[in-house]
Protein backbone atom coordinates (compact mmCIF):
# COMPACT_ATOMS: atom_id res chain seq x y z
CA UNK A 1 0.00 0.00 0.00
CA UNK A 2 2.82 2.42 0.82
CA UNK A 3 4.40 1.70 -2.54
CA UNK A 4 1.07 2.35 -4.26
CA UNK A 5 0.54 5.67 -2.45
CA UNK A 6 4.09 6.78 -3.32
CA UNK A 7 3.55 6.08 -7.01
CA UNK A 8 1.84 8.44 -9.50
CA UNK A 9 -1.07 5.96 -9.84
CA UNK A 10 -3.31 7.65 -7.20
CA UNK A 11 -2.98 10.96 -9.03
CA UNK A 12 -3.74 9.18 -12.31
CA UNK A 13 -6.91 7.67 -10.84
CA UNK A 14 -8.05 10.92 -9.23
CA UNK A 15 -7.32 12.91 -12.39
CA UNK A 16 -9.34 10.45 -14.47
CA UNK A 17 -12.34 10.67 -12.13
CA UNK A 18 -12.18 14.48 -12.08
CA UNK A 19 -11.98 14.54 -15.90
CA UNK A 20 -15.09 12.37 -16.09
CA UNK A 21 -16.92 14.77 -13.76
CA UNK A 22 -15.92 17.77 -15.86
CA UNK A 23 -17.20 15.91 -18.95
CA UNK A 24 -20.49 15.31 -17.15
CA UNK A 25 -20.80 19.01 -16.37
CA UNK A 26 -20.02 19.82 -20.00
CA UNK A 27 -22.84 17.50 -21.09
CA UNK A 28 -25.15 19.20 -18.60
CA UNK A 29 -24.22 22.74 -19.61
CA UNK A 30 -23.49 22.31 -23.30
CA UNK A 31 -20.78 23.28 -25.79
CA UNK A 32 -20.33 26.97 -26.54
CA UNK A 33 -20.30 26.28 -30.30
CA UNK A 34 -23.39 24.05 -30.25
CA UNK A 35 -25.77 25.96 -27.98
CA UNK A 36 -26.43 29.52 -26.95
CA UNK A 37 -23.74 30.26 -24.31
CA UNK A 38 -26.45 31.83 -22.14
CA UNK A 39 -28.52 28.65 -22.04
CA UNK A 40 -27.21 27.18 -18.80
CA UNK A 41 -27.48 30.47 -16.93
CA UNK A 42 -31.10 30.73 -18.10
CA UNK A 43 -31.78 27.42 -16.35
CA UNK A 44 -30.39 28.65 -13.01
CA UNK A 45 -31.02 27.34 -10.42
CA UNK A 46 -32.80 24.22 -11.75
CA UNK A 47 -29.72 22.50 -13.20
CA UNK A 48 -26.99 24.51 -11.50
CA UNK A 49 -27.53 22.70 -8.19
CA UNK A 50 -26.72 19.43 -9.94
CA UNK A 51 -23.56 20.99 -11.35
CA UNK A 52 -22.75 22.34 -7.88
CA UNK A 53 -22.81 18.80 -6.48
CA UNK A 54 -20.29 17.70 -9.10
CA UNK A 55 -18.07 20.70 -8.36
CA UNK A 56 -18.16 20.02 -4.62
CA UNK A 57 -17.09 16.46 -5.40
CA UNK A 58 -14.18 17.83 -7.44
CA UNK A 59 -13.10 19.97 -4.47
CA UNK A 60 -13.00 16.88 -2.24
CA UNK A 61 -11.08 14.85 -4.83
CA UNK A 62 -8.54 17.65 -5.34
CA UNK A 63 -8.15 17.87 -1.56
CA UNK A 64 -7.31 14.15 -1.49
CA UNK A 65 -4.83 14.64 -4.34
CA UNK A 66 -3.12 17.49 -2.47
CA UNK A 67 -2.90 15.40 0.71
CA UNK A 68 -1.41 12.46 -1.22
CA UNK A 69 1.08 14.76 -2.98
CA UNK A 70 2.13 16.26 0.34
CA UNK A 71 2.73 12.77 1.76
CA UNK A 72 4.72 11.84 -1.34
CA UNK A 73 6.86 14.95 -0.90
CA UNK A 74 7.53 14.03 2.72
CA UNK A 75 8.62 10.56 1.56
CA UNK A 76 10.68 12.07 -1.32
CA UNK A 77 8.85 9.95 -3.88
CA UNK A 78 8.01 12.63 -6.46
CA UNK A 79 9.31 11.73 -9.89
CA UNK A 80 9.03 12.91 -13.47
CA UNK A 81 5.86 10.88 -14.06
CA UNK A 82 4.10 12.76 -11.25
CA UNK A 83 4.73 16.05 -13.03
CA UNK A 84 3.64 14.66 -16.41
CA UNK A 85 0.37 13.28 -15.01
CA UNK A 86 -0.55 16.50 -13.20
CA UNK A 87 0.35 18.62 -16.24
CA UNK A 88 -1.61 16.39 -18.63
CA UNK A 89 -4.75 16.51 -16.54
CA UNK A 90 -4.40 20.28 -16.18
CA UNK A 91 -4.59 20.52 -19.97
CA UNK A 92 -7.53 18.09 -20.08
CA UNK A 93 -9.46 19.99 -17.41
CA UNK A 94 -8.77 23.31 -19.13
CA UNK A 95 -9.73 21.99 -22.55
CA UNK A 96 -13.10 20.77 -21.29
CA UNK A 97 -13.82 24.03 -19.46
CA UNK A 98 -12.85 26.16 -22.46
CA UNK A 99 -15.48 24.42 -24.57
CA UNK A 100 -18.24 24.35 -21.92
CA UNK A 101 -20.93 27.00 -21.45
CA UNK A 102 -20.45 29.17 -18.33
CA UNK A 103 -21.78 27.54 -15.17
CA UNK A 104 -22.88 30.10 -12.61
CA UNK A 105 -21.82 33.61 -13.57
CA UNK A 106 -22.96 35.99 -16.28
CA UNK A 107 -20.07 38.37 -15.55
CA UNK A 108 -18.16 37.42 -18.70
CA UNK A 109 -21.15 38.46 -20.84
CA UNK A 110 -21.41 41.68 -18.86
CA UNK A 111 -17.70 42.36 -19.46
CA UNK A 112 -17.97 41.57 -23.16
CA UNK A 113 -20.96 43.91 -23.40
CA UNK A 114 -18.80 46.78 -22.18
CA UNK A 115 -16.19 45.81 -24.75
CA UNK A 116 -18.96 46.12 -27.34
CA UNK A 117 -19.95 49.54 -25.99
CA UNK A 118 -16.32 50.68 -26.43
CA UNK A 119 -15.40 49.08 -29.77
CA UNK A 120 -18.71 49.04 -31.68
CA UNK A 121 -20.71 51.93 -30.23
CA UNK A 122 -17.61 54.03 -29.44
CA UNK A 123 -19.03 55.10 -26.08
CA UNK A 124 -17.33 55.32 -22.69
CA UNK A 125 -18.16 52.08 -20.79
CA UNK A 126 -17.39 53.80 -17.47
CA UNK A 127 -20.27 56.23 -17.96
CA UNK A 128 -22.54 54.34 -20.40
CA UNK A 129 -24.44 51.20 -19.40
CA UNK A 130 -25.79 48.35 -21.57
CA UNK A 131 -29.37 49.50 -20.91
CA UNK A 132 -28.59 52.64 -22.93
CA UNK A 133 -28.84 50.48 -26.08
CA UNK A 134 -32.39 49.04 -25.94
CA UNK A 135 -32.23 48.02 -29.60
CA UNK A 136 -29.33 45.62 -28.93
CA UNK A 137 -30.67 42.26 -27.62
CA UNK A 138 -27.23 41.11 -26.45
CA UNK A 139 -26.78 44.12 -24.18
CA UNK A 140 -30.33 44.01 -22.82
CA UNK A 141 -30.34 40.31 -21.91
CA UNK A 142 -27.99 41.00 -18.99
CA UNK A 143 -29.09 40.99 -15.36
CA UNK A 144 -26.73 43.85 -14.39
CA UNK A 145 -27.40 45.98 -17.46
CA UNK A 146 -27.72 49.16 -15.36
CA UNK A 147 -24.08 48.94 -14.16
CA UNK A 148 -21.23 50.81 -15.87
CA UNK A 149 -17.78 49.21 -15.92
CA UNK A 150 -16.36 48.59 -12.44
CA UNK A 151 -12.88 47.24 -13.30
CA UNK A 152 -9.74 49.12 -14.29
CA UNK A 153 -8.74 50.21 -17.80
CA UNK A 154 -6.23 47.39 -18.46
CA UNK A 155 -9.03 44.85 -18.13
CA UNK A 156 -11.27 47.06 -20.26
CA UNK A 157 -8.73 46.99 -23.09
CA UNK A 158 -8.16 43.25 -22.68
CA UNK A 159 -11.85 42.38 -22.78
CA UNK A 160 -12.28 44.54 -25.89
CA UNK A 161 -9.84 42.45 -27.93
CA UNK A 162 -12.16 39.48 -28.64
CA UNK A 163 -15.13 41.81 -29.27
CA UNK A 164 -13.10 43.77 -31.82
CA UNK A 165 -11.75 40.64 -33.54
CA UNK A 166 -15.05 38.71 -33.56
CA UNK A 167 -17.79 41.38 -33.42
CA UNK A 168 -20.59 39.06 -34.55
CA UNK A 169 -19.82 35.84 -32.67
CA UNK A 170 -20.40 35.64 -28.92
CA UNK A 171 -19.04 32.09 -28.86
CA UNK A 172 -15.74 33.15 -30.45
CA UNK A 173 -15.48 36.14 -28.12
CA UNK A 174 -15.93 33.83 -25.15
CA UNK A 175 -13.45 31.32 -26.59
CA UNK A 176 -10.82 34.02 -27.20
CA UNK A 177 -10.91 35.59 -23.73
CA UNK A 178 -10.75 32.12 -22.21
CA UNK A 179 -7.62 31.34 -24.23
CA UNK A 180 -6.05 34.63 -23.10
CA UNK A 181 -6.78 33.83 -19.43
CA UNK A 182 -5.61 30.22 -19.88
CA UNK A 183 -2.25 31.45 -21.19
CA UNK A 184 -2.03 33.93 -18.31
CA UNK A 185 -2.72 31.08 -15.90
CA UNK A 186 0.09 29.01 -17.41
CA UNK A 187 2.46 31.98 -17.01
CA UNK A 188 1.53 32.52 -13.37
CA UNK A 189 1.83 28.81 -12.57
CA UNK A 190 5.31 28.81 -14.10
CA UNK A 191 6.32 31.90 -12.09
CA UNK A 192 4.81 30.48 -8.88
CA UNK A 193 6.79 27.27 -9.31
CA UNK A 194 10.00 29.25 -9.79
CA UNK A 195 9.29 31.39 -6.73
CA UNK A 196 8.58 28.29 -4.67
CA UNK A 197 11.80 26.71 -5.94
CA UNK A 198 13.72 29.65 -4.47
CA UNK A 199 12.00 29.94 -1.09
CA UNK A 200 10.76 26.39 -0.44
CA UNK A 201 12.27 24.04 -3.05
CA UNK A 202 10.75 20.86 -1.60
CA UNK A 203 7.24 22.17 -2.25
CA UNK A 204 7.45 22.98 -5.97
CA UNK A 205 5.35 19.98 -7.01
CA UNK A 206 2.73 20.82 -4.40
CA UNK A 207 2.55 24.37 -5.79
CA UNK A 208 2.12 22.99 -9.30
CA UNK A 209 -0.67 20.63 -8.28
CA UNK A 210 -2.44 23.11 -6.00
CA UNK A 211 -2.60 25.78 -8.72
CA UNK A 212 -3.25 23.65 -11.81
CA UNK A 213 -5.95 21.42 -10.29
CA UNK A 214 -7.62 23.96 -7.98
CA UNK A 215 -11.28 23.99 -9.15
CA UNK A 216 -11.83 27.48 -7.76
CA UNK A 217 -9.21 28.82 -10.18
CA UNK A 218 -9.98 26.54 -13.12
CA UNK A 219 -13.74 27.08 -13.19
CA UNK A 220 -13.69 30.81 -12.48
CA UNK A 221 -10.77 31.53 -14.83
CA UNK A 222 -11.19 29.10 -17.72
CA UNK A 223 -14.96 28.60 -17.72
CA UNK A 224 -16.54 31.74 -16.24
CA UNK A 225 -13.61 33.91 -17.45
CA UNK A 226 -13.15 36.12 -14.40
CA UNK A 227 -10.01 38.27 -14.32
CA UNK A 228 -9.04 37.34 -10.76
CA UNK A 229 -6.16 35.05 -11.77
CA UNK A 230 -4.48 38.21 -13.10
CA UNK A 231 -4.95 39.80 -9.68
CA UNK A 232 -3.75 36.81 -7.67
CA UNK A 233 -0.78 36.11 -9.93
CA UNK A 234 0.21 39.78 -10.14
CA UNK A 235 0.02 40.20 -6.36
CA UNK A 236 2.29 37.20 -5.91
CA UNK A 237 4.90 38.55 -8.32
CA UNK A 238 4.75 42.11 -6.96
CA UNK A 239 5.16 41.03 -3.34
CA UNK A 240 7.94 38.62 -4.23
CA UNK A 241 9.91 41.32 -6.03
CA UNK A 242 9.49 43.68 -3.07
CA UNK A 243 10.60 40.92 -0.67
CA UNK A 244 13.78 40.60 -2.76
CA UNK A 245 14.32 44.38 -2.43
CA UNK A 246 13.37 45.00 -6.08
CA UNK A 247 11.09 47.77 -4.85
CA UNK A 248 10.36 49.71 -8.04
CA UNK A 249 9.70 46.57 -10.08
CA UNK A 250 7.46 45.21 -7.35
CA UNK A 251 5.51 48.45 -7.01
CA UNK A 252 5.03 48.65 -10.79
CA UNK A 253 3.62 45.11 -10.83
CA UNK A 254 1.22 45.96 -8.03
CA UNK A 255 0.07 49.16 -9.72
CA UNK A 256 -0.59 47.36 -12.99
CA UNK A 257 -2.83 45.03 -10.99
CA UNK A 258 -4.51 48.07 -9.42
CA UNK A 259 -5.37 49.16 -12.96
CA UNK A 260 -7.21 45.86 -13.44
CA UNK A 261 -8.94 45.55 -10.05
CA UNK A 262 -8.27 48.11 -7.35
CA UNK A 263 -7.82 45.80 -4.34
CA UNK A 264 -4.05 45.52 -4.88
CA UNK A 265 -3.63 49.11 -3.69
CA UNK A 266 -3.84 47.76 -0.11
CA UNK A 267 -0.41 46.20 -0.52
CA UNK A 268 1.45 49.38 -1.47
CA UNK A 269 1.76 50.57 2.20
CA UNK A 270 2.96 47.09 3.17
CA UNK A 271 5.81 47.39 0.68
CA UNK A 272 6.61 50.93 1.81
CA UNK A 273 6.83 49.79 5.42
CA UNK A 274 9.28 47.03 4.48
CA UNK A 275 11.30 49.62 2.58
CA UNK A 276 11.34 51.89 5.64
CA UNK A 277 12.31 49.06 8.01
CA UNK A 278 15.22 48.08 5.76
CA UNK A 279 16.52 51.47 4.61
CA UNK A 280 15.08 54.30 6.71
CA UNK A 281 13.26 57.51 5.81
CA UNK A 282 15.65 58.94 3.23
CA UNK A 283 15.56 56.03 0.80
CA UNK A 284 11.86 55.43 1.48
CA UNK A 285 11.00 58.99 0.44
CA UNK A 286 13.24 58.74 -2.63
CA UNK A 287 11.79 55.45 -3.87
CA UNK A 288 8.28 56.47 -2.81
CA UNK A 289 8.43 59.62 -4.95
CA UNK A 290 9.85 57.70 -7.88
CA UNK A 291 7.14 55.03 -7.59
CA UNK A 292 4.42 57.70 -7.26
CA UNK A 293 5.51 59.35 -10.49
CA UNK A 294 5.41 56.00 -12.26
CA UNK A 295 1.95 55.32 -10.82
CA UNK A 296 0.73 58.69 -12.06
CA UNK A 297 2.17 58.14 -15.53
CA UNK A 298 0.64 54.66 -15.88
CA UNK A 299 -2.71 55.92 -14.64
CA UNK A 300 -2.76 58.83 -17.07
CA UNK A 301 -1.81 56.57 -19.99
CA UNK A 302 -4.40 53.86 -19.37
CA UNK A 303 -7.25 56.16 -18.37
CA UNK A 304 -6.61 58.62 -21.23
CA UNK A 305 -9.28 57.15 -23.57
CA UNK A 306 -11.92 57.39 -20.82
CA UNK A 307 -11.22 60.79 -19.29
CA UNK A 308 -10.17 61.71 -15.77
CA UNK A 309 -13.41 62.73 -14.04
CA UNK A 310 -15.10 61.16 -11.02
CA UNK A 311 -17.65 59.40 -13.24
CA UNK A 312 -14.94 56.87 -14.07
CA UNK A 313 -15.63 55.27 -10.69
CA UNK A 314 -19.44 55.42 -10.88
CA UNK A 315 -19.71 51.65 -11.36
CA UNK A 316 -17.31 50.92 -8.52
CA UNK A 317 -19.23 53.27 -6.23
CA UNK A 318 -22.52 51.61 -7.13
CA UNK A 319 -21.08 48.16 -6.47
CA UNK A 320 -19.74 49.28 -3.09
CA UNK A 321 -23.28 50.16 -1.99
CA UNK A 322 -24.71 46.72 -2.72
CA UNK A 323 -25.87 44.88 0.37
CA UNK A 324 -27.33 41.40 -0.14
CA UNK A 325 -27.95 39.14 2.86
CA UNK A 326 -27.12 36.09 0.72
CA UNK A 327 -23.70 37.31 -0.38
CA UNK A 328 -22.16 39.10 2.59
CA UNK A 329 -18.55 38.58 3.57
CA UNK A 330 -18.11 36.37 6.67
CA UNK A 331 -17.61 39.30 9.05
CA UNK A 332 -20.53 41.28 7.63
CA UNK A 333 -22.64 38.14 7.79
CA UNK A 334 -21.86 37.87 11.50
CA UNK A 335 -22.64 41.55 12.13
CA UNK A 336 -25.79 41.58 9.99
CA UNK A 337 -27.13 38.35 11.50
CA UNK A 338 -26.61 39.80 14.97
CA UNK A 339 -28.24 43.11 14.02
CA UNK A 340 -31.23 41.51 12.35
CA UNK A 341 -31.71 39.15 15.31
CA UNK A 342 -31.68 42.04 17.78
CA UNK A 343 -34.18 43.90 15.61
CA UNK A 344 -36.44 40.85 15.40
CA UNK A 345 -35.96 40.52 11.63
CA UNK A 346 -35.66 36.99 10.24
CA UNK A 347 -33.34 36.16 7.39
CA UNK A 348 -36.11 34.43 5.42
CA UNK A 349 -38.21 37.59 5.64
CA UNK A 350 -35.34 39.61 4.18
CA UNK A 351 -34.99 37.20 1.28
CA UNK A 352 -38.75 37.28 0.64
CA UNK A 353 -39.01 41.07 0.78
CA UNK A 354 -35.81 42.04 -1.00
CA UNK A 355 -37.55 42.48 -4.36
CA UNK A 356 -40.04 44.96 -2.96
CA UNK A 357 -38.92 48.48 -4.01
CA UNK A 358 -39.79 50.01 -0.66
CA UNK A 359 -37.75 47.39 1.25
CA UNK A 360 -34.97 46.52 -1.17
CA UNK A 361 -31.78 45.82 0.76
CA UNK A 362 -29.89 46.23 -2.49
CA UNK A 363 -30.89 49.90 -2.52
CA UNK A 364 -29.05 50.56 0.75
CA UNK A 365 -31.96 52.80 1.79
CA UNK A 366 -31.25 54.03 5.32
CA UNK A 367 -34.90 54.99 5.79
CA UNK A 368 -35.86 51.32 6.05
CA UNK A 369 -34.97 48.99 8.98
CA UNK A 370 -32.94 46.77 6.69
CA UNK A 371 -31.07 49.77 5.38
CA UNK A 372 -30.24 51.07 8.85
CA UNK A 373 -28.77 47.72 9.85
CA UNK A 374 -26.99 47.46 6.51
CA UNK A 375 -25.43 50.90 7.04
CA UNK A 376 -24.33 50.03 10.55
CA UNK A 377 -22.93 46.68 9.38
CA UNK A 378 -21.02 48.33 6.58
CA UNK A 379 -19.58 51.05 8.82
CA UNK A 380 -18.56 48.64 11.58
CA UNK A 381 -16.93 46.18 9.16
CA UNK A 382 -14.93 49.03 7.60
CA UNK A 383 -13.83 50.20 11.05
CA UNK A 384 -12.75 46.71 12.11
CA UNK A 385 -10.93 46.21 8.83
CA UNK A 386 -9.15 49.57 9.19
CA UNK A 387 -7.99 48.71 12.72
CA UNK A 388 -6.82 45.27 11.68
CA UNK A 389 -5.11 46.64 8.58
CA UNK A 390 -3.23 49.31 10.54
CA UNK A 391 -2.17 46.70 13.08
CA UNK A 392 -0.84 44.41 10.34
CA UNK A 393 1.02 47.27 8.65
CA UNK A 394 2.47 48.94 11.76
CA UNK A 395 2.88 46.23 14.38
CA UNK A 396 3.52 42.95 12.61
CA UNK A 397 7.19 42.05 12.78
CA UNK A 398 9.26 42.65 9.66
CA UNK A 399 12.30 40.84 10.99
CA UNK A 400 11.38 37.52 9.40
CA UNK A 401 11.70 36.89 5.67
CA UNK A 402 8.14 35.70 5.07
CA UNK A 403 6.90 38.95 3.58
CA UNK A 404 4.53 37.06 1.29
CA UNK A 405 2.56 35.78 4.25
CA UNK A 406 2.05 39.37 5.44
CA UNK A 407 0.47 40.16 2.09
CA UNK A 408 -1.71 37.07 2.46
CA UNK A 409 -2.88 38.33 5.86
CA UNK A 410 -3.81 41.73 4.42
CA UNK A 411 -5.82 40.37 1.48
CA UNK A 412 -7.44 37.70 3.67
CA UNK A 413 -8.53 40.39 6.13
CA UNK A 414 -10.08 42.41 3.29
CA UNK A 415 -11.90 39.43 1.76
CA UNK A 416 -13.24 38.23 5.10
CA UNK A 417 -14.50 41.64 6.22
CA UNK A 418 -15.23 44.19 3.48
CA UNK A 419 -17.15 42.93 0.40
CA UNK A 420 -20.92 43.26 0.81
CA UNK A 421 -21.21 41.52 -2.53
CA UNK A 422 -18.87 38.64 -1.74
CA UNK A 423 -18.13 36.25 -4.61
CA UNK A 424 -16.06 33.08 -4.41
CA UNK A 425 -13.73 34.17 -7.20
CA UNK A 426 -12.36 36.89 -4.90
CA UNK A 427 -10.52 34.04 -3.16
CA UNK A 428 -8.32 33.72 -6.24
CA UNK A 429 -6.58 36.92 -5.07
CA UNK A 430 -5.26 34.78 -2.20
CA UNK A 431 -4.79 31.38 -3.80
CA UNK A 432 -1.46 31.85 -5.65
CA UNK A 433 0.07 33.24 -2.44
CA UNK A 434 -1.39 30.33 -0.46
CA UNK A 435 0.08 27.71 -2.77
CA UNK A 436 3.65 28.79 -2.12
CA UNK A 437 3.15 29.25 1.63
CA UNK A 438 2.59 25.56 2.30
CA UNK A 439 0.11 22.76 2.85
CA UNK A 440 -1.97 24.46 5.58
CA UNK A 441 -2.70 27.61 3.59
CA UNK A 442 -3.49 25.50 0.50
CA UNK A 443 -6.09 23.50 2.42
CA UNK A 444 -7.59 26.69 3.90
CA UNK A 445 -8.15 28.14 0.44
CA UNK A 446 -9.52 24.84 -0.87
CA UNK A 447 -11.97 24.69 2.06
CA UNK A 448 -12.92 28.36 1.69
CA UNK A 449 -13.59 27.76 -2.00
CA UNK A 450 -15.69 24.66 -1.27
CA UNK A 451 -18.13 26.33 1.12
CA UNK A 452 -18.55 29.47 -1.01
CA UNK A 453 -19.00 27.74 -4.37
CA UNK A 454 -21.48 28.29 -5.83
CA UNK A 455 -23.46 31.21 -4.47
CA UNK A 456 -25.83 31.71 -2.78
CA UNK A 457 -24.32 30.09 0.27
CA UNK A 458 -25.59 30.06 3.84
CA UNK A 459 -24.19 32.78 6.12
CA UNK A 460 -24.02 30.30 9.01
CA UNK A 461 -21.64 28.06 7.04
CA UNK A 462 -19.39 31.04 6.40
CA UNK A 463 -19.45 31.99 10.07
CA UNK A 464 -18.27 28.55 11.13
CA UNK A 465 -15.44 28.73 8.61
CA UNK A 466 -14.62 32.27 9.72
CA UNK A 467 -13.98 31.05 13.27
CA UNK A 468 -11.52 28.48 11.94
CA UNK A 469 -9.73 30.99 9.69
CA UNK A 470 -9.44 33.61 12.43
CA UNK A 471 -8.08 31.01 14.84
CA UNK A 472 -5.48 29.89 12.31
CA UNK A 473 -4.47 33.46 11.42
CA UNK A 474 -4.23 34.43 15.10
CA UNK A 475 -1.88 31.53 15.83
CA UNK A 476 0.18 32.21 12.69
CA UNK A 477 0.53 35.93 13.41
CA UNK A 478 1.56 35.28 16.99
CA UNK A 479 4.26 32.95 15.71
CA UNK A 480 5.40 35.57 13.18
CA UNK A 481 5.69 38.19 15.90
CA UNK A 482 7.94 35.92 17.96
CA UNK A 483 10.40 35.50 15.09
Amino acid sequence: MNRFLASPVPLLILGSIISAIYFRIMKLSGNIFQKDPYIFLDLYPQKSLEAAFYIWLIFFLVGIAIWIANQQIIRSSIGKNHWIIVGTFFLIFSGILIMTNPFFSQDIFWNLSHGKILTQYHQNPYTTTPENFPEDPDLNSLFWKDFPMTHGPIWMFLISIPVMVFPHSLALQLFTIRIILFLAMILFIYLAINITKKINPNKTFLTFLALSWQPLILINTINDAHNDILIGGGILIGLYLISKLEYIKGFIWLWLIVLIKYVAILLIPLGMMLLFKNHGWKKTIKIGLEASLIFLLLTLIFYAPFGYNKNIFAGLSKQAHLFNYETLSPLQSLLATTGFSLAGIKGKDILQDRNKPQQSILSFNTKQPYGLIASATKALSILLFALGYLWLILKLSYRDQNFLKKGWYVIMLFVVSIPSWFMNWYLIWLTPLATILGFQSIIIMLGFGLITYPYPYTPNTLLIFLIGVISYLFISIKRAMRL
